[in-house]
């Protein structure tokens, strides 16, 4: 005896809805057909396009994770553990706002729970260092013999009238200075640390917004 509905069997009826049909296919019939294409259950544990659609507009209406990979990854795990249990409200609305909430609510934690764990795993750490640098240095020289009867004794005075002998030095560097260093530390420790984070987060979900009793 069901209480509410279960999300293979919204899932069943949206597929139905869209003109999917498990049992007649081009024109032949598919009930016996053993092609994950046609088979409902199937289609979903695979996580197929028409399931991925269904699962995005219906229940998550249409929020979604940074990386399209680590969504789908999450969804995936989503609709698989759930598949055959009863939702805790009586319409799908309720249900998918309910569980929209959740993702926004949570949607920093999950990112980087799913883009970023193997960051934390590996303790991963990148370091860039940019440096960029101009010198000039001029080094000037004037030597004087002739005339004897002008001196010049003035240090702060840089102007010589005479000179038979000028030497100039230009030493100009430039300098472009760019480092990447990515360092990783594999821990035995932190790995088991993240073992039950992600059942933690599912767990959490079951609670809030499942059916709990069994009949």
């Amino acid at each position: 005896m069901k209480i509410t509905t279960r999300i293979i069997d919204i899932l069943q009826s949206e597929l139905i809805n869209s003109g999917k049909n498990e049992f007649y296919n081009e024109g032949q019939l598919t009930f016996f057909n053993n092609s994950e294409d046609f088979s409902f259950i199937q289609k979903a544990i695979k996580y197929d396009t028409d399931i991925e659609e269904i699962v995005n507009k219906k229940f998550f209406r249409n929020v979604t994770l940074d990386m399209p990979t680590s969504d789908k990854k999450f969804k995936r795990m989503f609709i698989n553990k759930f598949l055959d249990r009863e939702i805790g409200y009586q319409t799908l609305e309720s249900f998918s706002a309910k569980i929209t909430y959740f993702l926004l609510a949570h949607l920093d934690y999950i990112n980087h729970l799913f883009d970023n764990l193997d960051d934390y795993i590996l303790g991963q750490s990148n370091t860039r260092t940019d440096g960029q640098g101009n010198s000039i240095t001029d080094n000037r020289n004037a030597h004087s013999e002739l005339p004897q009867d002008e001196i010049n004794i003035n240090v702060d005075n840089t102007i010589l009238n005479y000179a038979n002998n000028n030497t100039i030095n230009r030493n100009k560097r430039v300098s472009d200075d760019t480092s990447n260093t990515k360092s990783e530390r594999h821990s035995l420790d932190e790995l088991l640390k993240t073992k039950s984070l992600i059942d933690d987060l599912f767990e959490e979900m079951d609670r809030r917004y499942f059916l709990q009793v069994f009949l």
